[in-house]
């Protein structure tokens, strides 16, 4: 179990954001101020729920705060075998990453990604160490529109700077908040080996791939009020037991 989560993990899969192809949200996401949003994805593993990842997005374009937490828990009834939890804290301006807190809980083993912006790009201290990076690099958050354009992100994982490539596979029909919708299907490829899909409004709707004989699918779904309450602080991550990331995925 360890093996293959610790593989989507490291190279940032599992992290997931939410937004829009050139797009400010659509009615569908619930707003949680003027100009904010909150989108929710639940993760299945062949089939079964085991966790989930929800987004908050707050202020206006090119100056937002993206707010992330990823819950992931597989067990044996009340027995946790494997716990994660992600909380990420990005803030932007002027279009660019201004600052980013990331904090990770991998099943015990905590993680730390801190960048600042500099005059000489984006540096990042992650787990390999401090590195200078491009001013204009994304994160692996997948909310805006330029990540089908780039061929380096930047993992909210590790802070390592990963290398992808995309191709555009067509229309489908998929389910979105329990919906059918069509959908554009995009391949990334490299570094990162994934499908994900918009829909003709410009929303992230699913995100799928494959880890050894596991199938792994991000499904977009309708976000409940409790669902504003999962944001916990990012000093609480190294701490959190399995009982606490089951809090946030069923509340």
């Amino acid at each position: 179990m360890r093996s293959w989560l610790r593989f989507a993990l490291l190279t940032g899969v599992l992290v997931g954001c939410a937004g829009g192809i050139g797009m400010t949200g659509t009615a569908s996401a619930q707003d949680v101020r003027p100009g904010g949003r909150v989108i929710k994805f639940d993760a299945y593993r062949n089939g079964s729920h085991f966790g989930v990842s929800t987004v908050k997005i707050v202020g206006s374009k090119g100056a937002e705060t993206v707010e992330v937490v990823t819950a992931l828990r597989v067990g044996l009834g009340p027995i946790t075998v494997f716990k994660y939890l992600l909380r990420t804290r990005i803030q932007w301006r002027e279009g660019r990453i201004e600052r980013l807190e990331s904090v990770v809980n991998d099943d015990g083993e905590v993680f730390r990604v801190d960048a600042r912006r500099t005059d000489a790009g984006l540096m990042v201290e992650g787990v390999d160490g401090k590195l200078t990076v491009a001013a204009e690099i994304l994160a692996t958050t997948y909310w805006q529109a330029d990540m089908l354009t780039r061929h380096e992100l930047l993992s909210i994982q590790h802070g390592r700077v990963l290398k992808v490539g995309f191709e555009t596979l067509g229309e489908e029909t998929i389910v979105s908040e329990g919906k059918q919708s069509i959908a554009t299907h995009f391949a990334m490829r490299g570094d990162l080996d994934l499908d994900i899909w918009y829909d003709t409004q410009g929303e992230w709707v699913k995100l799928t791939f494959k880890v050894d004989n596991s199938d792994i699918e991000y499904r977009r779904v309708t976000v409940g009020p409790s669902d504003l309450a999962s944001f916990v602080p990012l000093d609480q991550v190294p701490g959190v037991s399995g009982s606490d990331v089951q809090a946030l995925i069923d509340p």
